[in-house]
């Protein structure tokens, strides 16, 4: 749907230059959160899909979520098992939060370009990601321009 939506707006890639770490903030900035999302409804569905029964494999037949929960409803075996909470904590010391998408300058850029423009949200659709990428790059290359002039 995402690419779908992209190519329907006619984006090219010759108009990503993706050397620049700007134009990369600037994609991550807004289409980051467009991409999850996608990602998002992708899992769901999978993990409703039902599994055929194969010769060629072991993996029980059926749909993942109903696997996971009740392996035994298809005569699979449950490995899951308890964790305390201090195996937990070990754990997490070795797990951290993703970076963010962009870096906290073009954030910062971002934020004051959209309140400028009267934006309050970030994109819900490729078309509004398109339009805030093409406004973020225009003000980040108007500035630059004008700073150079």
């Amino acid at each position: 749907m995402f690419c779908d939506s992209l190519n329907t707006h006619s984006v090219y890639l010759n108009r990503v230059v993706l050397n620049c770490r700007m134009c990369r903030d600037a994609l991550r900035f807004c289409f980051m959160d467009l991409i999850g999302n996608e990602l998002q409804i992708v899992k769901r569905e999978w993990n409703k899909h039902t599994i055929r029964l194969s010769r060629y494999t072991d993996t029980p037949p059926g749909i993942p979520n109903a696997l996971y929960f009740y392996p035994q409803l298809k005569g699979a075996n449950c490995y899951k098992c308890p964790v305390t909470e201090e195996q937990l904590a070990a754990v997490e010391k070795h797990v951290s939060d993703p970076p963010p998408a962009a870096s906290p300058e073009f954030c910062s850029i971002a934020q004051y370009v959209m309140r400028k423009n009267n934006i309050i949200e970030t994109p819900k659709s490729a078309a509004e990601g398109l339009a805030l990428y093409e406004q973020l790059v225009k003000a980040v290359t108007d500035h630059d321009s004008a700073t150079l002039a």
